[in-house]
């Protein structure tokens, strides 16, 4: 193994050296343990390569129109990293360089469910240096096996569902989209019309997902706290013993790690009504080129190394999941204390829809599926006045955005 990694750095070492002296400017919105390893791999990279790279931290909620302006004026970034949904937005308005240039198209050695968000209409857009999916976290104190399906879910999370002592079964981001996306799911339901890139709020099968998620808040087979619970929430309650489990995703894995809870992983619970698995959408943090970049093969050598398996398996102390094979057999990843975590992960992967890339999840999907959500949780209003609405906002916000 020790030949195989040293190996793996001259190689390394030979495409950096590739180009030198280049300045180039990277765009993330990466923070804690993951942008202080960031700055570690950049500062190797520049060792290695004679390039110097000019990082700067973007919020994640004010990246897209940070990027779209600043690329209209010809002053951006040369590498950025984000999600899927970005890359088909970005693709769209030619902002982004297609990569089938500079590599041949080549992807070998990349998990399928990694690679894919990474194409948008045949055209590989970026590559993928990690993998992001979210799963079922347990407190083995309040829950000692996690539940197979939402029956035992329900059961397990009602024997410990307290008001009184605010002690609850289940906590998540529950006015987030995202995290709804596993019951639509698990319910045979889709998340977008994929013949016409349109929402499907109105479906049947979405209207089931919204009654089990008001189920899971109101009445017998209540298992979450009723005031909202946004991330730090979330997080705040179950590192607090204060929820049993917790629906959340390798972001958080890092930080558990440092806490002394006692906590396992598992796979999302199957959907008993169904009889199907609760599928989260995956998505990838992609890093992509801008096509206004004066420093493209530089920044090809950039993305190259930083998607490399050796400089993933860096992160892996930040939770990140390898989007490479290979990395999950590294010796210092077998031994770094998250290898069985990432496993669930990886099996999760493979009960996963690939998050979609398409512009029209920006354009009206993500914000109305809030709302859509929201608007449940908080009011009494029917599932089909709730659906109805989200549907047509959406529809009209996605054609209002095409013709601009």
């Amino acid at each position: 193994m020790k030949k195989k990694f040293l190996l793996s750095l001259i190689l390394i070492f030979i495409f950096c050296t590739s180009t030198y002296s280049a300045t180039i400017r990277f765009w993330h919105s990466w923070s804690n343990e993951e942008a202080s390893i960031l700055s570690s791999v950049v500062a190797k990279y520049e060792a290695l390569s004679g390039n110097k790279v000019i990082m700067q931290g973007i919020p994640f909620g004010a990246f897209q129109t940070r990027f779209s302006t600043m690329s209209a004026r010809g002053d951006v970034a040369d590498v950025i990293v984000g999600p899927p949904d970005w890359l088909g937005l970005f693709a769209e308005q030619n902002l982004i360089e297609p990569l089938t240039s500079f590599n041949g198209g080549d992807t070998s050695g990349f998990i399928k469910e990694a690679i894919a968000p990474c194409y948008y209409k045949g055209k590989l857009y970026g590559l993928p240096e990690s993998v992001r999916t979210i799963v079922l976290f347990y407190n083995r104190k309040l829950i000692s096996i996690p539940p197979a399906n939402t029956r035992e879910m329900i059961n397990k999370g009602t024997a410990i569902t307290d008001d009184g002592e605010g002690v609850y079964g289940l906590v998540y981001d529950r006015a987030s989209f995202y995290y709804h996306i596993p019951w639509i799911t698990g319910f045979g339901g889709k998340i977008i019309n994929e013949t016409n890139n349109r929402p499907t709020f109105t479906s049947k099968e979405q209207i089931a997902a919204l009654r089990f998620l008001r189920n899971l808040n109101t009445g017998a087979k209540k298992i979450m706290p009723a005031e909202s619970t946004n991330f730090e929430m979330t997080m705040m309650m179950f590192n607090q013993g204060m929820a049993g489990m917790m629906i959340n995703g390798n972001w958080v894995l890092g930080d558990l790690k440092k806490t002394r809870l006692d906590f396992g992983v598992a796979k999302l619970p199957v959907v008993s009504e169904t009889g199907l698995p609760a599928k989260p959408a995956a998505g990838s943090e992609i890093f992509m080129m801008s096509s206004k970049s004066k420093q493209k093969e530089a920044a090809y050598d950039f993305i190259q190394f930083i998607t490399s398996s050796d400089i993933q398996s860096e992160f892996v102390k930040a939770g990140h999941i390898p989007s490479r094979d290979d990395v999950y057999e590294m010796k210092k990843v077998r031994t770094s204390g998250f290898y069985n975590e990432l496993q669930v992960f990886k099996a999760q992967l493979a009960d996963s829809i690939p998050m979609p890339n398409v512009p029209e999840m920006n354009y009206g999907i993500w914000d109305q599926g809030n709302s859509m959500v929201q608007e449940l949780l908080n009011t009494n209003n029917s599932y089909e006045d709730v659906t109805r609405d989200a549907q047509n906002t959406a529809v009209r916000r996605i054609i209002q955005s095409q013709k601009k």
